[in-house]
C-alpha cells in the first residue's frame, strides 16, 4: 500500500529500502514454516504480531459459529504478508502509527449490537512504535475491547480508508492469487486499449501520483456492494395521480421481491433478479426495499427521483430505466479529495461508467464511502518490478508468485560476506589484516606484546597503530551503522545484532559512540512499548502543557476530580 508521503523522485528509492529491511527473509521463513505446520499463533509471533484475542472467550461472547469463522481466518492468515502490505509513511518506511485496520467483517443477523464484529490489526502510536509490533484483536463497537482499553490505543475504531476486509488477497493464503488481477499485473502498463477513457482524467489526477485509475471503477463497485449502497439496473412502472417514482439505493443480494414505502404515501411492488435495500432520494423519499428489474406502482403527490425510477401520469403506466449509480470519495493527499460518480455502462453491460470530479470543500463528503487506500494507488511491488528497481527474488514469495507466475525458478539467494572474515587495513606502508580472535575483533599481523604496548600508548594520548584505529572506528562508528539503524527501526533486533556480532564478534564490549547510542536507544524504546502494551503509560510518555497552559495527564487536567466536590460552606 502506497503512502502519500513517498511520492516524487524518491519513490523508486524509498520502497526498495522498505522491502529490504521491513520484513526480513528470516521472518518470512520462520513464519511460513509455522503457518504450514498449523501453528498460526507461532506464525504471528515470528512476524512480530501480538494476538489479543481468546477464541474461547469469543465463543462465549459471540457464539460458536462466529468463533469458528474467526478461527478459520486465523488459520489462513499470513502474518508476514500482512506486515508486507500494511500502509507505511516516509521518510523511513515505518508502519503508519495509530491505525486500526479491518481485516474481516462478521455480520451476525441475530446479534443485537449496533456494530458487526471485525477482525482488526492495530499499529501502536508513534511514541510507542519500537519494534514495529502489530496487535491482532476483535472489535465490536463495545467498551469491552480489552486490547484497546489496556493499551489506550488512540483510534480503536476501524479506519474507513485503511481497510483490508475488501482486499483479502493481501493477507489470506486462500486468496493470494487474486493479487495479479486486483493490482493490474495482468494488463499492460499503459492500461487496456479496450478500456473506456475516463473523462477529465488529467484535469483531476496528476500523472505523478501513480494512481490506479484503471481499477477505480471496479474497486468502487466492490466497495458499494460491501457497504450496501449499490443498486441493480432495471425498470419500474406505476399508476396514480401526478408524477411519481420509486427511488432506492441499496445492495443487490439475489432473486426476490419487495416493496418501497415512505414519505408521501408512496408504495411500489416489483419482481426481478436483484433486491436492493436503502434510502430513497427526492421530495417523496422512499425507504424500504425494491427490485432491480421488474414493474411496480406508486402513488403520492409531487415527484421523487433517484435510482430504479419510473414515472406515471393520470391512470396510465410508463417505465423508466434504472441506473447502477453511486458516489465514492478518493483521498489523494492533504485536502485533496475527488468524487467518483459510478453509473451503469451505456450499453447496459460491461464495466460501470466512471466520472471524476473535484470534491467541494466542507464536511458534506464525510457521509460518503471512501475508496480504500489499497485500491487507490498502484501496487509498489508491481511498479518496482516493471521499472527494474527490484528483483523478483527480493519480493515476498507469495507476492512474486502472484505478480510473475511464469518466471523461471531462481537459484539460491546470494550469500553476503561471511561474518568474521578478515579485512585489510593500510598500516605503516603495509597491508595488514584485522579479524575475529576469541570472539573479539583484533589485529592479526601484530604480535600480542606489540598490540598491548600500542594500546597502552593510546591510553596515554599517543597515536595508536592504524590497525587499532580501524578497530576503534568499527566499535564507535562502523560503516554498517546505517543498516543497523534501519534494522532497529523496523524491529529486526536479531538482524541488527547479527550484523554487529559479525563485525565486532559475539564477545565484544561496545565502546562509547554512535553504535552504542543506537543500541541503547532501541532498548529504551522497547521498554516504552512494553509499558504501553501493559497499560502503564498514558497517551504520551510524559505530561505536557495543553492548549490552556495546564499540564495534562491522559487528556485530563492535573486537578481533575473523578467526583464533583459537594461540600457546603459553613
Amino acid at each position: 500500500m502506497l503512502t502519500e508521503n513517498g511520492y516524487g523522485d524518491t519513490h523508486l528509492s524509498f520502497w526498495p529500502r522498505v522491502r529490504e529491511f521491513a520484513v526480513p527473509p528470516a521472518m518470512i521463513e520462520t513464519a511460513t514454516a509455522r503457518r504450514l505446520a498449523g501453528d498460526w499463533a507461532g506464525a504471528c509471533a515470528a512476524a512480530g504480531i501480538d494476538v489479543d484475542l481468546n477464541l474461547r472467550s469469543v465463543a462465549r461472547t459471540h457464539g460458536r459459529e462466529l468463533a469458528a469463522r474467526v478461527r478459520a481466518d486465523l488459520r489462513h492468515l499470513v502474518p508476514d504478508l500482512l506486515r508486507w502490505h500494511l500502509p507505511r509513511i516516509a521518510p523511513d518506511g515505518l508502519l503508519r502509527p495509530g491505525l486500526t485496520i479491518g481485516l474481516a467483517r462478521y455480520d451476525d443477523p441475530g446479534r443485537t449490537g449496533a456494530h458487526p464484529v471485525h477482525l482488526v490489526a492495530r499499529t501502536p502510536p508513534a511514541w510507542a512504535d519500537a519494534g514495529q509490533r502489530i496487535s491482532l484483536t476483535l472489535w465490536d463497537g463495545s467498551r469491552t475491547d480489552a486490547g484497546a482499553r489496556r493499551s489506550a490505543h488512540p483510534h480503536p475504531h476501524p479506519h474507513r480508508r485503511f481497510r483490508l476486509d475488501l482486499h483479502r488477497h493481501l493477507w489470506d493464503a486462500r486468496r493470494t492469487a487474486e493479487l495479479r488481477a486486483r493490482s493490474g499485473a495482468d494488463r499492460p502498463p499503459g492500461g487496456s486499449p479496450s478500456a473506456p477513457p475516463v473523462p477529465d482524467l488529467l484535469a483531476w489526477v496528476p500523472q505523478g501520483l501513480r494512481c490506479a485509475v484503471d481499477r477505480w471503477a471496479a474497486e468502487a463497485r466492490l466497495l458499494l456492494d460491501a457497504d450496501g449502497r449499490s443498486t441493480g439496473a432495471g425498470a419500474g412502472a406505476g399508476a396514480g395521480a401526478g408524477a411519481c417514482a420509486c427511488a432506492c439505493v441499496g445492495v443487490r443480494s439475489g432473486p426476490g421481491s419487495g416493496s418501497c414505502t415512505g414519505g408521501g404515501r408512496g408504495t411500489g411492488d416489483a419482481l426481478g433478479p436483484g433486491v436492493a435495500t436503502g434510502m430513497g432520494i427526492g421530495p417523496d423519499a422512499v425507504q424500504g426495499t425494491c427490485t432491480g428489474t421488474g414493474t411496480g406502482t406508486c402513488t403520492g403527490p409531487g415527484t421523487s427521483t433517484g435510482i430504479t425510477t419510473g414515472s406515471c401520469s393520470g391512470s396510465g403506466t410508463s417505465t423508466g430505466p434504472g441506473t447502477g449509480a453511486g458516489t465514492v470519495t478518493v483521498r489523494l493527499g492533504d485536502r485533496q479529495w475527488l468524487l467518483l460518480d459510478l453509473g451503469a455502462a451505456p450499453d447496459g453491460g460491461g464495466p460501470p461508467a466512471l466520472r471524476i470530479r473535484r470534491a467541494a470543500t466542507g464536511g458534506g463528503i464525510s457521509a460518503l464511502p471512501v475508496l480504500p487506500d489499497a485500491a487507490t494507488w498502484v501496487l509498489p511491488d508491481l511498479e518496482l518490478v516493471r521499472t527494474g528497481a527490484i528483483e523478483a527474488d527480493r519480493l515476498h514469495p507469495l507476492v512474486a508468485s502472484a505478480l510473475l507466475p511464469d518466471r523461471p525458478p531462481t537459484g539460491p539467494p546470494r550469500n553476503p560476506a561471511r561474518a568474521g572474515e578478515p579485512r585489510l587495513v593500510e598500516c605503516r606502508g603495509a597491508r595488514h589484516r584485522i579479524g575475529l580472535v576469541d570472539g573479539v575483533l583484533a589485529p592479526l599481523d601484530h604480535d600480542p606484546a606489540e598490540t598491548r604496548r600500542e594500546e597502552l600508548l593510546a591510553e596515554l594520548t599517543g597515536t595508536p597503530l592504524p590497525c587499532l584505529q580501524a578497530i576503534d572506528e568499527a566499535h564507535r562508528h562502523p560503516d554498517c551503522l546505517t543498516g543497523v539503524r534501519e534494522r532497529l527501526d523496523h524491529g529486526d533486533i536479531a538482524g541488527a545484532l547479527a550484523v554487529v556480532e559479525g563485525l565486532l564478534g559475539p564477545d565484544a564490549v561496545l565502546r562509547g559512540g554512535a553504535l552504542r547510542d543506537e543500541l541503547e536507544s532501541a532498548a529504551e524504546r522497547r521498554i516504552t512499548h512494553g509499558l504501553y502494551r501493559a497499560g502503564l503509560i498514558g497517551p504520551a510518555p510524559a505530561p505536557g502543557p495543553g492548549l490552556d497552559g495546564y499540564a495534562r495527564y491522559g487528556g485530563r487536567t492535573r486537578d481533575h476530580r473523578s467526583r464533583p466536590r459537594r461540600a457546603t460552606l459553613r
